[in-house]
């Protein structure tokens, strides 16, 4: 039997992710290895604030709508927890108890480079990884995440 003691699975939580995380469960139970589930969060702009309306009260209150407005460390933050809660639901929900899950939410780069470098900085043994989710004109001009981590995976 193959020596596999860490799988990794980037999510970009999309149903043909979901299917990788499905697929590396499996592998997990299989060869008794510990599942590290990953999302990557999008590209944050650093030069400005982000601002955003609210409206503090149902269609037709009166009060008129409220700005929030957060720092670009704040909605970094935001992003993150949001991603550690799909994650976690993940966990808690699509995988198996018996499985050891490890949930990380990163932010320090492009996609591909951080599933290269948390895989290296790990010592992963697998990476399960979807070739769908985001799609569009981008790739074909840029290659898909997965062509990448296939490129540039150890």
């Amino acid at each position: 039997m193959l020596d596999v003691n860490i799988i990794l699975c980037p999510t970009d939580f999309s149903k043909h992710a979901l299917k990788a995380v499905e697929t590396a469960e499996q592998l997990c139970h299989y060869l008794s290895a510990t599942l590290l589930l990953v999302h990557v969060l999008p590209p944050v702009p650093s030069s400005t604030p982000i601002s955003s309306t609210i409206q503090s009260g149902p269609p037709g209150y009166k009060d008129p709508p409220s700005t929030v407005d957060l720092s670009i460390g704040e909605y970094i933050k935001e992003l993150t927890v949001d991603a550690e809660k799909k994650l976690e639901d993940i966990k808690e929900n699509k995988i198996k108890k018996d499985i050891e899950v490890e949930i990380e939410a990163l932010n320090e780069g492009s996609e591909a480079e951080e599933i290269n470098r948390l895989a290296d900085e790990r010592k992963v043994d697998m990476i399960v990884i979807s070739t769908h989710g985001k799609t569009g004109l981008k790739e074909v001009f840029l290659g898909s995440v997965t062509e990448k981590v296939i490129r540039h995976a150890q």
